[in-house]
């Protein structure tokens, strides 16, 4: 958008180098109003349009965060997702400085209406980390510091949704006990583990690349926080991991935690595998996990009762329907029509298949990728130059 009414008068919109230029050309003809837009453009190329009419887009101001703050840690994928999603719900060319709780309450909203991966509805606490701990508030605050961009004044304890406290289960020494003496032998030292250095179930399935062995310690890197957190480690449990990398190097897998099948060959042991173990197991030592609910439907979903026929149609329904929307993109991107996106039934195909269904254009070398994509690249400056 380059020239807009407001009123009787044109103004001018547009962007040069990730920052936003606007203002009013005194004009009421549009013929006119273009000729000053143009003026004001060549200026703003040559740096002598005034700060006043000037203006950074929220998807500018989020690449130069993420290279400043976020491209060098552990995390960068986890924070780059969250950053797309904070963007694509506002507005990539929202002005920063037109962000304000208005604005953020709409995208906490619309987010509030996606699911999850999973088909499930978002947390609170996913929603507040997606659009406001690790996203808008260090970002604004990084524009205002950095970029001496004027930001307005948030509240941000007012827009936070309500994280209630999670209720801790703890276990007596007995029930520990039976606990693991109901679970497959393969798992039990992943048990031991847990157990022993207090870590969440997830952070316990790390890779054998986190693990230093001449230090004695391992570094937990997903982590729900998002931060890394290194754990030294005892002597003896140094040994024992440094036997079971090395056996599970030589198989070609990623994870300490293994298997031994019957024919020899060793599987990873995974955490929906040990998490479904660790039920089974609870349920035979006769402990019982007790929900406790406030609201008919709180806890629905949840991965200690089977699913109810109107949550397992409700989650049914939002995986049905974002297989339809995915369908939709891909039969717009690669020009083949809805039914037959929808016709491949979410099936795996080799590259010849996907070729001749036209899920993709060809099966070429990585060299010849990157070729095409520049060439890409330079039609469409090209075609954008000729415009």
């Amino acid at each position: 958008m380059a020239l807009y009414q407001r009123g009787d008068v044109w103004h001018y919109s547009f962007t040069i180098r990730g920052r936003r230029y606007r203002g009013s050309t005194h004009c009421h003809r549009k013929g006119d109003a273009r000729l000053v837009e143009e003026q004001e453009r060549r200026r703003a190329e040559l740096g002598g349009l005034s700060r006043e009419g000037e203006d950074w887009s929220l998807e500018a101001v989020s690449d130069l965060f993420f290279t400043a703050r976020g491209a060098d840690k552990k995390s960068a994928a986890d924070i780059a997702a969250r950053i797309e999603t904070t963007v694509r719900l506002i507005g990539r060319h929202t002005l920063v400085s037109e962000i304000g709780p208005k604005v953020i309450q709409a995208a906490i909203q619309a987010r509030r209406l996606e699911p999850s991966r999973r088909g499930r509805p978002l947390s609170n606490a996913t929603i507040n980390r997606d659009l406001i701990d690790q996203t808008l508030r260090p970002m604004l605050r990084f524009a205002a510091h950095n970029l001496e961009i004027p930001i307005r004044q948030i509240v941000w304890r007012e827009l936070r949704l309500p994280e209630p406290r999670g209720r801790t289960r703890t276990f007596k020494a007995q029930e520990l006990a039976a606990w693991r003496a109901n679970l497959p032998v393969w798992h039990r030292p992943v048990f031991d583990f847990f157990v022993r250095y207090g870590v969440r179930l997830r952070e316990a399935f790390f890779h054998c690349d986190a693990v230093n062995l001449e230090r004695g310690e391992v570094v937990l890197r997903t982590r729900k926080v998002g931060d890394d957190h290194v754990l030294p480690l005892l002597p003896e449990d140094v040994s024992d991991l440094a036997a079971r990398i090395a056996r599970a190097r030589a198989a070609g897998i990623d994870t300490p935690w293994l298997r031994q099948m019957k024919d020899g060959s060793l599987r990873p042991i995974t955490y929906g595998g040990f998490a479904w173990a660790s039920r089974k197991a609870l349920d035979k030592a006769g402990i019982e996990v007790t929900v406790i609910r406030a609201g008919e439907r709180k806890m629905r979903g949840n991965q200690y009762e089977a699913l109810d026929k109107t949550t397992l149609a409700k989650l049914q329904n939002a995986v049905d329907d974002t297989r339809e929307r995915f369908a939709r993109l891909v039969s717009m991107a690669r020009d083949i029509t809805f039914e037959e996106a929808m016709a491949t039934e979410a099936d795996w195909f080799d590259g010849r298949e996907a070729v001749e269904l036209g899920l993709m254009d060809a099966v070429v070398t990585e060299a010849e990728a990157w070729s095409r994509l520049e060439e890409e690249i330079d039609h469409i400056k090209r075609k954008r130059r000729q415009a």
